[in-house]
């Protein structure tokens, strides 16, 4: 029977959107077209900055739990794998995930691969977070800021990483708890509706007038 690589189709599948902090299924699926049966079956798969493996309906071969074998699927068959996991990033950032299939057919001693891609956009966040401090401050004088943050799904969330960017007229002091880096806490486990409070101190400097924007990142940290 003939061979051709175009029929063999890998597809990744993934929600369109999704919150930060939430688990997620990512579905791939091979279909073997030809008429010829395929084997060595190995899949890998490039997870994003920010996505946390969880769990897979076959288990991994590898320690970043990125890698599968998946034996042999026969002519005119499809296969499936699942794999769940944490995702974790700023509202609006994409998550890109890559597959790349290898396989033999039977009739070959050639490897070929195949290879598919999906994007998952986080549209919004599990952890509200908000920020409080003083409205105005003379230049140089110390103020106080206050970060409230609470996980509002039915899930605890591990490896959450709170961030706070400033301005660069800042000068930071203190802070409590104490950060894991400037100004970036880890926090390991957020249990469902666990809430949590930050404070840091720091100075600005500048002329009367002026503005200065605070922003916060919440995310995961990879493991």
């Amino acid at each position: 029977p003939k061979f051709s690589e175009t029929d063999v189709v890998l597809k990744v599948s993934a929600p369109v959107s999704v919150s930060s902090g939430q688990n997620v299924t990512v579905q791939v699926t091979y279909t073997n077209n030809s008429s010829v049966d395929l084997k060595d079956l190995a899949l890998s798969v490039e997870y994003p900055d920010g996505f946390t493996y969880a769990s897979s309906t076959v288990p991994a071969t590898n320690d970043a739990k990125n890698q599968f074998s998946l034996g042999t699927v026969r002519a005119g068959q499809i296969g499936q794998l699942s794999i769940t996991g944490q995702v974790g990033g700023s509202v609006d950032s994409t998550l890109a995930f890559h597959a790349t299939l290898g396989y033999k057919p039977v009739n070959f001693n050639s490897t070929f691969t195949a290879s598919a891609d999906s994007t998952v956009t986080i549209a919004s966040s599990v952890i509200d977070v908000t920020i409080d401090g003083p409205k105005q401050l003379v230049s140089n004088a110390t103020g106080q800021w206050t970060i409230n943050y609470t996980n509002s799904s039915d899930a605890s969330i591990q490896g959450v990483r709170i961030k706070v960017t400033t301005p660069t007229n800042f000068t930071y002091t203190t802070a409590t708890p104490k950060p894991t880096d400037t100004l970036t806490w880890d926090i390991p486990t957020l249990e469902s509706q666990a809430k949590g409070k930050i404070t840091f101190s720091g100075s600005l400097s500048g002329q009367s007038g002026d503005s200065a924007e605070f922003s916060i990142l919440t995310g995961l940290k990879r493991p």
